[in-house]
């Protein structure tokens, strides 16, 4: 079974990193993953409720106390996530495609290379497991459509293609984008939960 799952993760890996390349998946996909793209989105989120807000005609002080929550939320949901994903990180040490594979496409300094045939790895304990960009944009989504649910349908897309970019940059393998995404939900929720359980 475990066989079955590997080698199924290791064909997804190689279609996406080298079968489904392009000249512009190469520029466009490395700026998907540029860490603080989560920071704007979560200011565009902000900006988004303040017009939302704005056009309820909430006053300025109601409008501020919200914005102030709903980043406090966000941040707190971020920040959990991001412990529980370096935790797991050290104790999974994982390699990450291009550390361990042959024929894997990745960015080193700005330039595209391969990895080498035959491939063999010189670290023993890396990072790959679980994508802590692929938890951290679903974190980001979950808090987001929390506190501002017109947003949900956009801000779900947003794990979707930062996690696809993962795998094509040779830096997780799709179990990893998977996990990702299940640790943000979860992370996100169960903060949520507990934060608006002590608000009441």
């Amino acid at each position: 079974m475990l066989d079955t799952l590997h080698a199924w993760d290791t064909a997804i890996l190689e279609t996406v990193n080298g079968a489904w390349r392009s000249s512009l998946l190469d520029i466009l996909l490395p700026i998907v993953s540029y860490t603080p793209l989560l920071w704007l989105l979560v200011g565009l989120a902000c900006l988004l409720s303040f017009r939302h807000m704005q056009r309820n005609d909430k006053d300025a002080s109601s409008i501020l106390r919200t914005l102030a929550s709903a980043l406090l939320l966000i941040t707190l949901c971020l920040g959990m996530n991001n412990l529980a994903t370096e935790a797991v990180k050290q104790a999974a040490g994982r390699l990450r495609p291009y550390q361990a594979l042959a024929g894997i496409h990745y960015l080193d300094d700005g330039v595209w290379k391969i990895t080498p045939s035959p491939f063999t790895p010189t670290k023993k304990h890396g990072s790959s497991f679980f994508s802590g960009h692929a938890s951290n944009t679903m974190a980001l989504a979950v808090a987001t459509a929390a506190v501002f649910p017109p947003a949900a349908p956009a801000v779900f897309a947003l794990p979707a293609v930062v996690g696809y970019s993962r795998i094509y940059l040779g830096r997780h393998y799709p179990s990893d984008v998977v996990a990702g995404w299940l640790a943000g939900f979860l992370i996100a929720s169960l903060t949520i939960r507990v934060v608006r359980t002590i608000r009441r």
